[in-house]
């Protein structure tokens, strides 16, 4: 993530770095927002002070939530109360605490750049590809629900993290504007942190029913695709219309002209 004249210089205290850190949060949902990012600066904190690259604290999400996802799908036949489920869960949660301490590491240090962007983003790509082969893999254990379901829920699960990413890009916001505290419930479920501390938990807890609250994500993130559609579609018919530019072979003429 580091640019080549990013020369801030290091803080001096953990206190330091963590004040430096904590404006350069990046926002999000509720739970992300009160809870993981606030515990990610902790981390962007320390990592700050001792001068660690973000692109490191962003490996470690990755291996950290490959390790969570592989210990869940080696224990998926063991019943409740699943520990090593449990540890997995813990896992995942501590992988989207460092997901959330190297973007602040990148921005309080002046080191953030699109290659560390899109670092960041394939491996957040990976790490939730394997939190739905875990989940599915418990389900397909101990339910053997109809395939539809998980391939709707596998298929149906990024869309959260595309919405995002296409409505940051664009300058949108979300579907409801979050702040307020009725709104920031509805929207929970959108959220990455809350689903894989649900769905988590309900793995390790009660394995033999999983397969209802994963139906009811892919049925909740089929609504936000629908919806994310209509809204699409209705801005862009009533967005102005932009200048056509002109074909190639003007351009060379007026490129002759000039010269």
């Amino acid at each position: 993530m580091a640019g080549p004249g990013s020369d801030n210089p290091r803080p001096r205290t953990v206190k330091g770095a963590y004040l430096l850190a904590r404006p350069v949060r990046g926002g999000g949902f509720a739970y992300s927002r009160h809870i993981s990012d606030k515990l990610g600066t902790g981390i962007a904190a320390v990592a700050l002070r001792w001068g660690l690259h973000p692109s490191l604290l962003t490996i470690a999400n990755l291996l950290t939530g490959l390790a969570g996802s592989t210990l869940i799908v080696l224990s998926a036949d063991r019943y409740a109360v699943n520990w090593a489920v449990v540890t997995g869960v813990v896992l995942w949660q501590m992988a989207y605490l460092l997901d959330c301490a190297d973007g602040q590491v990148a921005r309080a240090s002046g080191k953030a750049t699109p290659y560390g962007a899109r670092l960041d983003v394939l491996t957040d790509m990976v790490v939730q590809s394997s939190v739905l082969v875990a989940l599915s893999e418990v389900v397909a254990h101990w339910s053997h629900p109809p395939v539809g379901v998980l391939v709707a829920f596998a298929a149906l699960w990024p869309i959260n993290f595309a919405t995002f990413l296409l409505s940051k890009q664009a300058g949108l916001g979300g579907l409801i504007a979050s702040g307020h505290a009725l709104t920031d419930l509805v929207k929970l479920p959108r959220d990455y942190g809350f689903a894989i501390l649900v769905l988590g938990a309900w793995a390790a807890l009660e394995p033999t029913t999983l397969e209802y609250p994963v139906f009811a994500w892919a049925a909740l993130n089929m609504a936000a695709f629908f919806a994310y559609i209509i809204r699409d579609t209705k801005l862009t018919m009533q967005a102005a219309p932009t200048k056509r530019p002109p074909a190639p072979s003007q351009r060379l003429t007026e490129a002759v002209k000039d010269h």
